[in-house]
């Protein structure tokens, strides 16, 4: 995997690493990870672009060409994008963000946010890892949409062989769970490591994932 191929440890000697992230309120939490980890302050930092709640269009960036072959870019791009949200609602009792209605978006839909985060990443010299979609709304048997799984993992099948270059890393969001893959894939076991259908009760192991990347 050439995800792993470069030295983390190279990587500090030459400067202290930069690591920017671009996305929503999964962007947020991995931030706070990084932040956590002990390493942090000594041999990375934490550039916070995240903008919880938004979709494609409305996230941050940073001037990419201004970011070096020493940065890292994580880039988490299309959560918010999925379904209209109108169909999502959050459980105040429980705090669990359910789907009400499946609706799937057009192709077409996708097909011009990824033309747009093509056009962004061949603007950026640096380390990138895109974060496909991170399973969402696997809720409740009320809310079980025939097709949701398959929907999310087709967009994901598109992320892959759209953008997994050797410039851009992309990373299967199901590696973050700390199991075997076979075991992450199964959507029970996945659901189990969530605290609301949507976020991961635990960040640190998406962290501990993207600084072994480069190592």
């Amino acid at each position: 995997d050439f995800c792993l191929s470069r030295g983390l440890g190279d990587v500090y000697k030459r400067q202290m690493l930069t690591i920017t992230v671009v996305g929503a309120s999964h962007g947020k939490r991995l931030c706070q990870a990084l932040r956590r980890h002990q390493d942090y302050g000594k041999q990375f930092v934490v550039n916070d672009l995240s903008q919880p709640g938004k979709p494609y269009f409305d996230l941050a960036w940073p001037k990419l060409e201004n970011l070096s072959e020493n940065d890292l870019l994580i880039v988490i791009p299309l959560g918010n994008d999925l379904v209209e949200r109108k169909y999502v609602y959050r459980e105040n009792s429980t705090g669990i963000i359910h789907l009400k209605s499946f609706v799937p978006r057009a192709d077409s839909y996708f097909e011009t946010r990824f033309e747009d985060l093509a056009e962004k990443l061949s603007k950026a010299n640096c380390k990138i890892r895109l974060i496909n979609n991170i399973y969402r709304h696997n809720c409740c048997p009320v809310h079980r949409h025939p097709g949701w799984i398959s929907y999310q993992n087709k967009i994901n099948r598109q992320i892959e062989q759209r953008f997994n270059s050797a410039k851009v890393c992309v990373i299967d969001h199901r590696k973050f769970i700390p199991l075997s893959f076979r075991e992450a894939k199964n959507v029970s076991n996945y659901r189990s490591f969530q605290k609301d259908s949507v976020h991961f009760k635990n960040y640190s192991y998406m962290a501990d994932f993207i600084l072994k990347s480069i190592q």
